[in-house]
């Protein structure tokens, strides 16, 4: 049986059968399935910015990215490992 945690489970309309899907993340909609390309462009443009939320944020989802449409990644695979190392010497 799957982890409730990891699972949302809910009865259908016609009885009692029962349907688990996994949940994304934390409930927030997955914008990248949307339009990755957009959502690639949001990302890097997030990446320049201040606020460290934000930078996180683009982190995020340029990882999500990653693993559901790396082939929009690998056109610009160079800008966008500079644009992550970068953030990433920040730190250290």
């Amino acid at each position: 049986m799957a982890d409730p945690v990891l699972t949302e489970t809910w009865q259908t309309a016609t009885g009692a059968k029962r349907r688990e899907e996994p949940l994304r993340g934390n409930r927030q909609k997955d914008t990248a399935s949307c339009d990755p390309q957009q959502a690639l462009l949001k990302a890097l443009s997030l990446l320049g910015s201040d606020d460290w939320e934000l930078k996180e944020k683009a982190l995020s989802s340029i990882g999500q990215l990653a693993g559901s449409h790396s082939e929009v990644l690998l056109c610009r695979l160079r800008e966008i490992c500079l644009a992550v190392t970068s953030e990433v010497r920040t730190f250290f």
